[in-house]
């Protein structure tokens, strides 16, 4: 992905402390600078506009029902904004994939992220 920054910017979206340190320090360590954290989906939508960011992590948990709405609203607001999601229902999943999520993930298992982080800094492999 190209970026008109030193390097991508991400916004994380995320209402459980551990899980968004884990997310904004897989992040971090591939070379993503975690812009905003934020705990609700309307300050994620004005983090991301704001920072001009490359990408946002949204868990669905956090969002409810409007999960699949918000997805929709963050690619027509900013299109160049991977969206990467956390979701514990895999029923979910296609939802916010037809819907332009690039990424739908568990909480248990980040190494999808990892993969989608390095590709935005350009590496082919995510960072050990």
């Amino acid at each position: 992905m190209h970026t008109r920054h030193a390097a991508p910017r991400l916004v994380l979206c995320e209402d459980d402390p551990v899980l968004r340190r884990w997310v904004a320090r897989l992040a971090e360590k591939a070379g993503v600078e975690v812009v905003a954290q934020v705990e609700q989906w309307a300050h994620a939508l004005e983090q991301v506009v704001e920072h001009e960011a490359d990408v946002v992590v949204i868990d669905l948990a956090t969002v409810g029902r409007v999960g699949v709405r918000l997805v929709r609203a963050l690619r027509r607001l900013a299109p160049q904004c991977e969206v990467l999601v956390i979701s514990p229902l895999h029923t979910v999943g296609v939802s916010v994939l037809e819907a332009g999520a690039s990424v739908v993930t568990g909480p248990t298992d980040l190494r999808p992220f990892a993969v989608a982080f390095a590709r935005l800094v350009g590496q082919t492999q995510p960072v050990a």
